[in-house]
């Protein structure tokens, strides 16, 4: 159940963002990837879980956040790169605001180094530790 309400949250908060979300399984990334922009994000991974009946579940969250670098310089490369960073924070601060969702930590963003998708694609990778509520 937290797992479904965290991805649907995700889903949610990143098409407000503009982005085209898919929930990835074990698949590669390349066969299901939506249209530019997109956002990836791939199956929460089970991390802990603290009470019986309420409590806690923790996941760690990867989302990939991808917009189209075809036939831009290095300087606008560089800038896509910062509003997709920027664009990742403010998914998961959104994020932080759904019900099921108590908080999260460990968060780390970095541009990705080379294509994902195989589409001449900027982005960056959002990794982090979600503490949801149930």
């Amino acid at each position: 159940m937290n797992r479904t309400a965290l991805i649907s949250a995700l889903q949610q908060s990143c098409s407000l963002y503009g982005y085209n979300s898919r929930s990835l399984g074990k698949q590669s990334l390349t066969a299901q990837s939506p249209p530019l922009p997109a956002a990836l994000i791939c199956e929460p991974t089970f991390q802990s879980i603290e009470g019986r009946h309420h409590g806690r579940i923790v996941y760690e969250l990867k989302l990939y956040l991808l917009c189209s670098a075809i036939h831009l310089s290095p300087e606008q490369r560089s800038a896509t790169v910062a509003k997709v960073e920027n664009d990742a924070l403010e998914i998961l601060s959104l994020l932080s605001e759904s019900e099921k969702v108590a908080f999260i930590e460990n968060l780390q963003i970095e541009p990705i180094a080379q294509s994902v998708v195989g589409r001449a694609e900027v982005g960056v990778l959002a990794q982090c530790n979600v503490t949801t509520i149930f």
